[in-house]
């Protein structure tokens, strides 16, 4: 699949969260809006907060990985699992999200905000392939308009 940018995937009616997504760049307004929508459609508006596990950058594998494999108690049944600032945790985890890209749990999301995401990585084409990629750097001044006026509507 390729990478979306972050205001085509938030205007899209129907845009919806693989079991492994990748939010990168540097616009953190754009990161909170796409993860508000990630939260949106993979824990509903109802008892999603028990269904939510956020990780810092320094976590385990094992911690993430457990909660991964968890299903949900509470809500529609999938869990949404962040690794926030999470360029650490990918450096340290490269080989075991390789693994996990391949083969996810179907209980879960997982969703990894980075900074970067070099495309020459194995890790970047398995998510570009099985995966979902959300562009969040800083967009051009058109896009911004365009996007910014659509939102104000809503």
């Amino acid at each position: 699949m390729p990478v979306k940018p972050a205001l085509n995937y938030l205007a899209a009616a129907k845009s919806a969260p693989a079991a492994v997504n990748v939010l990168m760049g540097d616009e953190p307004f754009l990161k909170r809006q796409v993860n508000l929508r990630f939260r949106q459609q993979v824990l509903g508006d109802d008892d999603g907060e028990f269904s939510l596990k956020v990780f810092p950058s320094d976590a385990p594998w094992r911690d993430v990985h457990d909660e991964l494999a968890t299903r949900a108690l509470f809500g529609a049944g999938e869990r949404l699992v962040v690794v926030e600032s999470a360029d650490e945790f990918v450096t340290a985890h490269r080989a075991e999200l390789e693994a996990y890209v391949e083969r996810p749990h179907t209980t879960a999301v997982l969703l990894l905000e980075v900074r970067s995401f070099p495309k020459t990585t194995r890790l970047y084409k398995a998510v570009d392939q099985h995966g979902l990629i959300v562009d969040c750097a800083a967009q051009g001044e058109a896009e911004n308009k365009t996007w910014i006026a659509d939102w104000a509507k809503e």
